[in-house]
């Protein structure tokens, strides 16, 4: 039988994350949404909806990533990290880590996404109507149109997702896998600029 203490002991690391993961999306989602209405003003009617359907797309593609993590199994990447295939090694830590993959994909950036996506159309509406007595109205047509093409495009992913789900999450550690090896390389040029500036000075 456990103790008071060793349970105790368990549930502080699980709550240690929810409270991170509160404070995270909480200050994600107030900066993002003020730096949001800050830019939605500036944008013309057709850059504004592009911004919306980028949005959506983020929104969705998101979405998919935190299901496929769920429904992807293992054993094919851990041949994979066997053999030193690129992209491998962050497959098998997204399989691994899938709770945590599937919380921050679908329900941290889902629901930012889903504000911001909601806010934008409004702003759309706004920037439309003005200040006439249709924009309440209009406002929340917008609003539900966009909800309504958020739940369809995650509905259809989620297919996707299940039934592709180790295509999915190979090809998004292979693209973490490049993103990785990319900013290894600037990192090293900066670092070798700096040791040729000091160089040049120590010289003079």
């Amino acid at each position: 039988m456990r103790s008071g203490r060793e349970s105790r002991g368990e549930a502080d690391p699980e709550w240690r994350r929810l409270v991170y993961l509160l404070a995270l999306t909480f200050g994600l989602a107030l900066g993002v949404t003020v730096l949001a209405q800050r830019t939605m003003r500036r944008l013309t009617l057709w850059s504004g909806f592009m911004t919306v359907i980028i949005i959506v797309m983020l929104g969705v593609v998101f979405d998919v990533i935190g299901v496929a993590a769920t429904r992807a199994q293992e054993p094919p990447f851990l041949a994979m990290a066997s053999k030193r295939l690129p992209g491998a090694r962050h497959a098998l830590y997204l399989v691994r880590n899938a709770d945590r993959v599937a919380t921050i994909c679908c329900d941290v950036v889902g629901d930012i996404a889903g504000t911001l996506s909601g806010a934008a159309g409004f702003a759309i509406v706004i920037g439309l109507l003005g200040s006439r007595s249709e924009e309440a109205l209009a406002g929340a047509l917008t609003v539900a149109s966009i909800a309504s093409f958020t739940v369809l495009g995650k509905a259809l992913g989620k297919r996707v997702a299940i039934r592709e789900a180790n295509t999915i999450i190979r090809c998004v550690g292979t693209a973490l896998d490049w993103g990785g090896r990319l900013a290894g390389r600037n990192h090293a040029r900066r670092r070798e600029g700096r040791r040729s500036r000091n160089g040049r000075r120590n010289a003079s």
